[in-house]
């Protein structure tokens, strides 16, 4: 059974759509997330960020103080381990400018860990 240590997700910019998928296990994987960092690129505004597991089948959970608001350039880092069944489980993620509603595409992201075969 071959376990691949890599970075198992990198983006920007998932906006406000509720429950916006950023990661979820290769077909035929269980994931082990090692860290997850997120960054604030805009130069003014403070934004607030949630993030969630979901099982299939069940109710999302926050896997983080909820909302995260990070500052202009700031950075927030979650090092606990978190475990991901194959494609039966996903990270999801909501991002807004602080105190409003309005979508930010000011977060930029990094998912580390390591997958094997299920």
């Amino acid at each position: 059974m071959a376990v691949i240590i890599k970075s198992l997700a990198d983006n920007g910019a998932f906006g406000s759509v509720p429950g916006a998928q950023i990661y979820q296990p290769s077909s035929g994987k269980a994931a082990l997330v090692r860290n997850m960092r997120f960054v604030n690129t805009d130069d003014a505004v403070t934004v607030s960020l949630t993030l969630t597991f979901l099982r299939t089948g069940t109710s999302e959970r926050k896997i983080s103080p909820s909302p995260v608001s990070i500052p202009p350039h700031g950075l927030f880092v979650i090092e606990q381990e978190l475990s991901l069944e194959a494609t039966t489980d996903s990270i999801r993620a909501i991002g807004v400018q602080a105190g409003t509603s309005t979508a930010t595409t000011s977060i930029d992201y990094v998912i580390s860990g390591v997958e094997r075969d299920s």
